[in-house]
């Protein structure tokens, strides 16, 4: 039968070339050691470094801003209702190309908007595959679409649906109008007002 027995424990630096340590207690083997070895810095192992904290980027998410043309006001600048083809939109006069204008500066590749009305957050990539960065034009599709989505899906949930009823009468309390977007709750996440 085969019997176990303890190994002694033995320190990994020897006091001195070509002598082992026999096994004792902890405190009588360093007093041992100390006595064997003149400098006993040699039985310790080396520092470490002293570590400096590195400082992480801010947390703010304040230096991106959105295009005063979908900024929420009173007065929204893209004259806009979410049930229609966003080629319906307008805005102000003078800005030819406004729809193709980034929706934040500096330009960004993704948004996430959150709506009240809207059951659940929906994001915003470009549409083109020319451009990087989100345009006025893909925000306004991409609420469209996320409008028709909920009203198709509470058009669904209702068991007592008649054919022909506009899919519009019950999404989002009859709520339609763009009132723009505010300030970001998130980092690149906004909120749309609809009015």
């Amino acid at each position: 039968m085969n019997s176990w027995t303890p190994r002694a424990s033995f320190s990994p630096y020897a006091p001195y070339e070509g002598q082992a340590l026999r096994p004792t207690t902890h405190s009588a083997s360093l007093s041992a050691l100390s006595r064997r070895v003149s400098n006993t810095s040699a039985l310790m192992p080396p520092a470490t470094p002293r570590l400096e904290p590195i400082p992480l980027p801010p947390t703010s998410f304040d230096d991106t801003t959105l295009n005063t043309v979908v900024t929420y006001a009173s007065r929204p600048r893209v004259q806009y209702d979410v049930r229609h083809h966003p080629g319906y939109a307008s805005a102000p006069k003078g800005r030819q190309y406004w729809s193709q204008e980034p929706a934040t500066n500096p330009p960004t590749p993704k948004m996430v908007i959150v709506c009240i009305v809207l059951p659940r957050p929906f994001v915003v990539y470009p549409a083109s595959s020319d451009l990087n960065y989100v345009t006025v034009r893909d925000v306004l599709a991409a609420t469209h679409s996320a409008f028709r989505e909920a009203a198709q899906g509470a058009v669904a949930d209702d068991e007592t649906w008649i054919p022909g009823f506009s899919i519009w009468s019950g999404a989002s309390n009859g709520r339609y109008t763009w009132a723009g977007l505010a300030e970001q709750s998130a980092p690149r996440t906004w909120l749309l007002h609809i009015e």
